[in-house]
């Protein structure tokens, strides 16, 4: 009796774990890429506003026309590891676009949003060019990062130089190279004291 109450157990187990399984693969953003044979690898950390990345957050290798060659939904906090395939428009050298799904807030970042850093991880990784190119059979550490809400320079770095290029917005000096990741470069009048404010909070911890 207790021998047919653990088999009716570990099936039932079986089931919700498939079950859980087919619903996390059915919540993907990125849709999956067609695999090939010849394959490249990805690996190293991604940040999301100075944090590290969830699970349920996800990396996606494009080709230059913007078609998908590799995903990964992250299983760690802040790691991945992904196979960016070849196919159509990837070819030995050809420069690769990156593009994050951030599942808390249903946003997707890519192109000035993001800022790439070669890694290194050690072992049979080599530290990733900038942009990260494919190449059949390597396997490369790049680190990712989403630029912070605040960071008006673009240099995903939240610091006293956003405060100050706030602050000259405000005051309605003329200013260049800003980069707006949180509003629409049609709004840089809106950028006022209060966002100087929170820049200073935030590098100051109190936010």
């Amino acid at each position: 009796m207790i021998s047919d109450v653990n088999k009716i157990l570990c099936t039932s187990m079986v089931v919700l774990i498939v079950t859980c399984i087919n619903a996390w693969a059915g919540t993907s953003h990125f849709p999956a890429p067609a695999s090939a044979n010849t394959w490249c690898d990805y690996a190293g950390y991604l940040d999301i506003d100075s944090t590290e990345a969830q699970i349920g957050d996800e990396i996606a290798f494009l080709s230059p026309a913007g078609e998908i060659k590799g995903v990964v939904v992250l299983s760690k906090p802040g790691q991945y590891l992904l196979h960016v395939y070849e196919g159509e428009g990837i070819y030995n050298g050809i420069a690769l676009g990156v593009s994050i799904w951030d599942q808390s807030s249903r946003i997707e970042y890519n192109g000035n949003a993001i800022c790439l850093f070669s890694g290194d991880l050690g072992g049979s990784t080599q530290p990733s060019s900038i942009p990260p190119q494919w190449v059949a059979d390597g396997f490369f550490s790049l680190n990712i990062q989403v630029k912070t809400m605040g960071d008006i320079n673009g240099d995903c770095e939240l610091d006293l130089s956003d405060a100050i290029l706030a602050l000259k917005i405000s005051s309605g000096i003329a200013v260049a190279g800003v980069y707006l990741p949180e509003k629409n470069a049609g709004e840089m009048d809106k950028i006022g004291t209060a966002d100087a404010l929170f820049i200073l909070q935030k590098t100051a911890g109190l936010r």
